[in-house]
């Protein structure tokens, strides 16, 4: 039987992630969402000296440089511990270019190319229990970058204690390719356990799920996963981001 990962939208996200070197959290427990304000300039993308005496006001962002543009950035962390949700409002219709910068480097958030007051966006490809700030340009038509939003912070969660640990023993940098390594799992430990074949068993839950897909960075760190209580085969993504796999329950 095949089946696809409800997360369409987080496959979408981490096939599009590149990045260049530099037990599950509850809804309910996530940490609040926190909300970036910038004050209003009236001419976002205008710079230089005002005519005719004319008194200034266009507001300079804490990078420098780049006026502010009227709007507000929430980061919203997610259900699932390793996502979260940007919400931006604009007083202008912009095109955010977001990026993530964190231990593993600075990594581009795939965001749409049209203009828009109103944006949502998946903030995806990120490592467990790591905080993360979250830059925030604006465009304008032409591609221009025309402002900044002041940063803003996203921490993730744990991973789940049921997820057999993945270690890193040799990797090449100038042989990789860029984005992230998708892969499925099985998971036979308490069928070890079980049947009384050797190895380290101690403390293992009977309850935890026996099938998994993992995404992990340039070092071999998880940034995503996906769990079901039957072995997961054959996974693939598909052109248009659908996580496509076998399953067998």
């Amino acid at each position: 039987m095949r089946a696809t990962a409800p997360l369409i939208a987080v496959a979408l996200a981490l096939a599009a992630c590149s990045s260049s070197p530099a037990s599950p959290v509850d809804a309910g427990d996530a940490a609040a969402a926190t909300t970036t304000s910038v004050e209003v300039d009236d001419a976002p993308g205008t710079t230089g000296a005002p005519t005719d005496g004319a008194a200034a006001d266009a507001t300079e962002s804490p990078a420098g440089g780049l006026p502010t543009s009227g709007g507000t950035a929430t980061v919203t962390p997610l259900e699932h511990p390793l996502l979260a949700e940007l919400t931006l409002s604009l007083d202008d219709a912009l095109t955010p270019v977001v990026r993530l910068v964190g231990p593993g480097g600075t990594t581009d958030v795939p965001v749409g190319d049209d203009p828009a007051t109103d944006h949502t966006i998946l903030l995806a490809g990120m490592r467990a229990d790591t905080t993360y700030t979250v830059e925030i340009d604006l465009a304008d038509d032409s591609g221009a970058t025309v402002g900044r939003l002041d940063d803003a912070t996203v921490t993730t969660g744990s991973l789940p204690d049921g997820l057999p640990p993945v270690a890193l023993t040799e990797h090449d940098p100038a042989r990789m390719s860029p984005g992230l390594t998708f892969f499925d799992l099985l998971d036979l430990r308490d069928e070890f356990a079980d049947s009384g074949i050797g190895g380290d068993t101690a403390g293992l839950d009977p309850q935890r799920p026996r099938g998994w897909l993992i995404a992990v960075d340039h070092d071999g760190e998880v940034v995503w996963y996906h769990s079901a209580q039957y072995t997961i085969g054959d996974a693939r993504m598909l052109d248009d981001g659908t996580i496509l796999y076998e399953m067998n329950d």
